[in-house]
């Protein structure tokens, strides 16, 4: 009887949460690179994630410095609050419930014997809350989409990301045709990418097209998108069989023998030329690009690019062939409280409809509107909604405010929450002219004295970090974040 691999000492043997530890951190790289802000402006939170991030790259059996990225995660993410993508609120509530997995499995496994057994314990013990908060998120992705507004090609986010794209490869006029494609393609794609996931016998075509649409998709000059592709390849890990360790192990030995069969001079030229000829891309890059900030975003876009493709490549030649085993608790929850992390998703996507915020709602390029007392959704009506923050709108005339001068341009509004939000933060004497419903109204700042001091007064740090809306456009809901 042949014998079987011991994995009792996990810094040479590879499982499941390995995987997920060293793909966590590569996710946590791309969104440090996608915004840098923590880099220039030296935050000691931003320093110290980066820090986590590259010892996990190192040392991937650490559940330790798993625990040291999911904390310091948190907490950056909560300081950056309430100018955090839609996606990085997401992976905030998730990677709050697999740290409470982990601490869990440690507090109820003290005296655990076999540490395989209790690595993947502690591992499908968070990945189906995970796997199922996927699927709420591409729910929502959907679901905010079916408004009039994303249905017209001329404005659509899918034919206007998918112009934008275009301009940024090889800029170009793209047709009506295309776009219409792209419109609903996109909603097909998002819609069918869940349900592929789902089906045992699907989930691998599942995960092949979310993989080259993320991909694909990370093509648009937003800075962030990147970023969200990089976070969905490290979910769709998640989805993996749980025989995908010894598949990786047994093509990364069939590939090591094939390369040391080689000439020397080929190992030389495939170890050393394409490393050589990848940092000779990014120097290029960096002469062209004057300005630091995009320097870093035009580099990071590039690491994205190679690690996406490898990504790919490994799958379809690894995975897309192998014969995958799940175990029956693919779906499982670990506990009764796992519930409480699908209806706070719940909430904060139904949350435009609610009336209690539309940034980060899940509702990212979707064209919707529900402020104002109206919603050009088609299947939501204004009255499920239960609060009037969304409804109190305010116009903008003239400002000196910094953070208020771009709303000023007389196509968008501010919500009167919006407004003082960011009439609150200002630390110097400033004015600003508004209209709020047919009335001319006027704040003014002066010597630190407040002219409506209700306005200025500091939002509680519930309502600041948590609520936040989007500007209006007055008439038809164009394309935005």
């Amino acid at each position: 009887m042949q014998q079987q691999p011991s994995f009792s000492t996990p810094k040479s043997d590879l499982d499941r949460l390995t995987i997920f530890t060293f793909l966590w951190a590569v996710v946590r790289f791309f969104h440090q690179i996608s915004f840098p802000e923590w880099y220039y402006e030296r935050e000691w939170e931003g320093v110290l994630v980066m820090l986590v991030l590259v010892l996990c790259l190192v040392r991937p059996q650490s559940l330790t410095l798993l625990i040291a990225l999911l904390t310091t995660s948190l907490v950056r993410t909560f300081i950056w609050m309430p100018f955090n993508p839609n996606h990085i609120l997401f992976e905030w509530v998730v990677d709050a419930a697999i740290l409470i997995c982990i601490l869990f499995a440690i507090v109820q496994n003290r005296n655990r014997k076999n540490e395989l057994a209790f690595r993947n314990d502690l591992f499908d013990s968070f990945a189906p809350i995970a796997r199922i908060s996927i699927c709420i998120l591409y729910f929502f992705g959907v679901f905010h989409k079916l408004n009039t507004d994303y249905l017209k090609i001329p404005i659509s986010c899918g034919a206007v990301l998918l112009q934008e794209i275009a301009d940024r490869m090889y800029p170009m006029a793209v047709g009506d045709v295309p776009k219409l494609i792209a419109m609903w393609g996109t909603l097909i794609i998002e819609s069918l990418i869940p349900v592929l996931l789902i089906g045992t016998k699907t989930r691998k075509w599942g995960i092949l097209l979310g993989l080259v649409f993320h991909f694909m998709l990370s093509f648009h000059p937003h800075r962030g998108i990147y970023s969200f592709s990089s976070l969905m390849l490290g979910y769709f890990s998640l989805f993996l069989p749980q025989n995908a360790p010894l598949l990786l192990k047994e093509s990364y030995l069939s590939f090591k023998a094939r390369y040391m069969l080689l000439p020397g001079w080929q190992r030389w030229l495939i170890g050393l030329g394409i490393p050589t000829g990848f940092v000779a891309y990014l120097g290029y890059m960096r002469m062209h690009v004057t300005n630091g900030y995009e320097n870093v975003m035009q580099i990071g876009f590039v690491l994205w690019c190679a690690w996406a493709i490898v990504t790919l490549l490994v799958y379809i030649l690894v995975f897309i062939p192998a014969k995958w085993e799940f175990t029956p608790s693919f779906f499982k929850l670990p506990s009764r409280w796992a519930i409480m992390v699908f209806l706070l998703l719940l909430l904060n996507g139904l949350s435009p409809y609610l009336g209690f915020k539309t940034q980060t709602s899940f509702s990212m390029f979707s064209n919707l509107r529900t402020e104002g007392g109206k919603t050009n959704h088609l299947l939501m009506p204004n009255a499920i909604v239960t609060h009037q923050w969304q409804d109190d709108l305010v116009q903008i005339t003239r400002t000196d405010a910094p953070n208020l001068c771009d709303f000023a341009d007389g196509r968008r509004m501010l919500t009167y929450f919006e407004l003082h939000r960011l009439a609150s933060v200002n630390q110097q004497d400033f004015f600003v002219e508004y209209k709020q419903g047919n009335q001319s109204k006027k704040l003014i700042v002066k010597n630190g004295v407040s002219s409506d001091p209700e306005l200025t007064t500091p939002l509680s740090l519930l309502n600041y970090k948590f609520i936040r809306f989007r500007p209006v456009f007055k008439d038809t809901c164009y394309c935005q974040h």
